[in-house]
């Protein structure tokens, strides 16, 4: 499931590198959480969100805990465990890029060859009610190649920061759309924390 990049959109040379498929709740998931594409170090560990200081794996402890759900001691260090307690939490886990060349893991230096066919996958779980975007590329692609050009003014209107969020027809079937705090190890001015990402994150994983 992959949609190539518009005409007229540069792609370099270099080596391509593949995503991964999706992982979490991949039976009747309530929640979609979309990326960018996985860091450098999370695909040398062939893991989402592998990287040891990225904010994903803690959020989603926090909430369990705050939730009542016992977590076993160094769960948070078995991937396994990871995608079972994503799945737990009714969550599957994708990205918006398929497929792209880069030097490092800014997004900003990703060279998108492909996209991941997110309506597709939408319409293949008509149980995911809300779909939470983790940072600003992951939202800005979602914009542009997800969302249908008569909502996508009002979209980026609602989208427009962190904690955001609109209900939009996507995939046959109306779904809550929220733009989250990436979960990204580096600062930003409103985010440096995982606690400061915890109350949106929250917001969307308890919906």
């Amino acid at each position: 499931m992959s949609e190539p990049l518009e005409k007229g959109e540069p792609v370099g040379q270099g080596s391509i590198e593949q995503g991964f498929s999706p992982a979490g709740d991949e039976s009747a998931p309530r929640l979609l959480a979309l990326g960018s594409f996985p860091s450098i170090r999370s695909k040398e560990k062939g893991e989402y969100y592998g990287h040891p200081r990225n904010h994903f794996w803690p959020i989603l402890a926090a909430f369990a805990m705050e939730r009542g759900i016992v977590l076993p001691p160094g769960s948070l260090d078995n991937y396994s465990a990871k995608i079972a307690l994503a799945s737990s939490l009714g969550l599957l886990i994708w990205d918006m890029v398929q497929s792209c060349r880069r030097q490092t893991s800014a997004d900003g230096e990703l060279e998108i060859v492909a996209l991941n066919d997110i309506r597709d996958l939408l319409g293949q779980y008509p149980s995911i009610k809300w779909v939470g975007l983790n940072g600003a590329l992951a939202a800005s692609l979602f914009m542009r190649h997800v969302v249908s050009p008569e909502n996508r003014l009002l979209a980026r209107k609602a989208l427009r920061m962190a904690g955001g969020r609109i209900s939009i027809e996507i995939g046959g079937q109306m779904r809550s759309i929220m733009y989250l705090p990436s979960t990204s190890p580096v600062p930003s001015r409103n985010f440096r924390s995982t606690i400061d990402k915890q109350h949106i994150w929250f917001e969307f994983l308890g919906a």
